[in-house]
């Protein structure tokens, strides 16, 4: 696997350290300090790209065009980034995808 441009702060490495069904991520409120780690440029929300590095460090293996479908059905607002409650919301539907089996 190739290396990635950008590193990663320790701070990010460290709440992305193991992959954590999302559904215990929601239960333990631990979502909220993996959405403020990847929140890179601290302006209160994720980017496509920040979120598919979210995703990858969960296990998740999601094709990119799941990404941007997961933004677009999540992005209340439209304009393309995933805000905090958003960001729940798309855990809320990972969630359900975990338990029915469609992450792989």
């Amino acid at each position: 696997s190739s290396s990635s441009d950008r590193e990663p702060s320790p701070l990010v490495l460290k709440a992305l350290s193991s992959p954590t069904p999302a559904r215990n991520l929601l239960e333990t409120g631990e979502l909220r300090e993996r959405f403020e780690a990847i929140d890179t440029s601290g302006d209160g929300s994720l980017d496509e790209e920040e979120l598919m590095v979210v995703l990858k460090d969960m296990g998740a293996d999601v094709h990119p065009s799941i990404v941007t479908n997961l933004i677009a059905l999540a992005d209340d607002d439209g304009n393309g980034t995933i805000e905090w409650p958003e960001f729940e919301k798309i855990f809320k539907v990972l969630a359900s995808m975990e338990e029915l089996g469609l992450m792989g």
